[in-house]
């Protein structure tokens, strides 16, 4: 119900006001919307809510920022002829994570595997994106490309207190500070590409 509200949203160009009221009276009437008692595995009993506007808004934007960065990237790669190097963009404001906003202007091929885990969004909620600058264009800029090569990795992360569960992430460790920046646990990759 959520996946085909959120495709018709994103094929009808939906606000979130639209796509939240014609979803909520589905999910409340299918239970899975208002209180109800949780019993774990350990017979303990919780009252949870179950759904909220916060995590629809979450669900309605994150849908769309991927949506929206999907069309970014294959339009960037039909286009690596003219412009083959992209610049990571960051918003730069006070809800920009630390971690993407060191990102900020690091430039590499389209081809750098940097890309394959890097290309925005990067976790929940993320607004970054990607600039594609042509060869004029850096020249003009004074920047010169980098290179990942030797400075991926792989490192396991907590995804939750609560279960323990850790989860495979990239980590690219930045040369000039050696400090290891990654996406969020789940984003390791390029929404995108696949």
């Amino acid at each position: 119900d959520i996946r085909s509200s959120l495709d018709k949203a994103l094929s009808e160009g939906k606000t979130f006001r639209d796509f939240q009221k014609e979803l909520k009276p589905t999910l409340q009437k299918k239970g899975w919307w208002g209180e109800v008692v949780v019993v774990d595995s350990k017979g303990n009993a919780e009252k949870v809510q179950l759904g909220s506007m916060y995590r629809l808004k979450t669900i309605y934007s994150v849908n769309m920022q991927v949506a929206y960065q999907t069309g970014r990237y294959k339009t960037q790669v039909d286009n690596v002829d003219n412009r083959p190097f992209w610049e990571y963009v960051a918003v730069l404001d006070s809800k920009t994570r630390p971690e993407h906003a060191q990102l900020h202007g690091l430039v590499f091929r389209y081809d750098d595997p940097f890309w394959a885990s890097f290309y925005p969004p990067n976790g929940w909620r993320c607004r970054c994106r990607v600039n594609a600058l042509s060869p004029k264009n850096l020249v003009k800029k004074n920047v010169k490309p980098s290179s990942s090569a030797g400075l991926l990795s792989q490192e396991e992360q907590l995804v939750s207190k609560k279960s323990g569960e850790y989860k495979p992430v990239t980590v690219y460790t930045d040369p000039l500070t050696n400090k290891k920046i990654a996406p969020d646990v789940g984003w390791s990759h390029n929404p995108a590409s696949g």
